[in-house]
């Protein structure tokens, strides 16, 4: 070896000894630049599809076993699907989706559920969880069903918001991205940042009823078709669980005020209103003696 001259000298060795090497430049005092310490990603077998889908398959299921007891951490208990869609969903024989429901005690309001839906999906090499809070209710669900009026985002929907609009309203489909192992603290970490910040104040601002009538009177920023004319599906809801909560008279103000106003956000209409009013009075005789 020539030494001070104007080159430079290329060694390869087994990564085994790379520390031995190490240990001897540095006693004899001469610099060494590592260039790679590990085997070219091309000379590497590739992983064959099915190692591929075990690989996917296995990371899913730490994801659920890991996001489960954190979410039993916070207070949540697993749930069956709130709104009556499957839980897996499959390409093949590979499971490509999965979505993973949790509900909180209920609060205040009898008959609403405060919940969570973390939907996990599998492509192009990772996986990508998005998180949607909700706020539900059977006898709501069950009272649009009756009268073919079923709410726009779920059968037992009161509302709920996906977690990317917490961040950014023009991208509320926003997700968290996984591709090892070594992610996974990191990605329930930020997953339960959501749940503990904005979705418990979002869960929070309808946490009784003179709050869900109060909400029931304005817009929904999310329905990019009417944001300002009163939600219709939220409005319904609340009068449904305005009656089981015993508040029968509010929820015939709330219809009544609603009835009369000169527009509705699409694709409501007058006699939509007239014909729910019409099957809340037959079903519940308390709310018929307050219209």
């Amino acid at each position: 070896m020539e030494l001070d001259a104007d080159g430079y000298d290329l060694t390869m060795i087994d990564c085994a000894r790379l520390e031995e090497l190490l240990d001897l430049t540095a006693q004899a005092g001469r610099p060494f630049r590592v260039l790679r310490r590990q085997a070219s990603a091309k000379s590497a077998p590739k992983p064959t599809r099915q190692a591929r889908a075990t690989g996917a398959a296995r990371l899913m299921d730490l994801l659920r076993d890991s996001l489960t007891e954190a979410m039993s951490q916070a207070g949540y208990s697993v749930s069956t699907p709130l709104d009556g869609q499957p839980a897996e969903s499959f390409k093949g024989r590979q499971l490509r989706s999965r979505r993973l429901w949790f509900a909180a005690p209920e609060g205040e309001v009898v008959g609403m559920t405060p919940a969570i839906v973390a939907w996990i999906h599998r492509g192009s090499g990772q996986l990508a969880i998005r998180g949607t809070a909700w706020l539900a209710s059977s006898a709501a669900g069950d009272m649009a069903r009756s009268v073919s009026q079923q709410s726009l985002l779920g059968d037992d929907d009161v509302e709920s918001v996906p977690f990317g609009y917490f961040d950014n309203r023009s991208y509320p489909s926003r997700a968290l991205y996984l591709s090892t192992e070594t992610d996974l603290d990191w990605c329930v970490g930020n997953f339960m940042d959501y749940v503990r910040g904005p979705v418990d104040l979002w869960q929070s601002a309808g946490n009784s009823m003179d709050k869900l009538f109060a909400l029931a009177r304005t817009g929904n920023p999310r329905d990019a078709r009417d944001p300002v004319n009163p939600d219709w599906t939220r409005l319904r809801a609340v009068a449904v669980l305005g009656i089981e909560n015993g508040r029968s008279q509010a929820s015939a103000e709330l219809l009544q005020w609603y009835s009369q106003r000169p527009r509705f956000a699409p694709p409501d209409s007058a006699e939509r209103v007239a014909a729910f009013d019409a099957a809340l009075a037959q079903r519940y005789p308390d709310y018929a003696r307050h219209r």
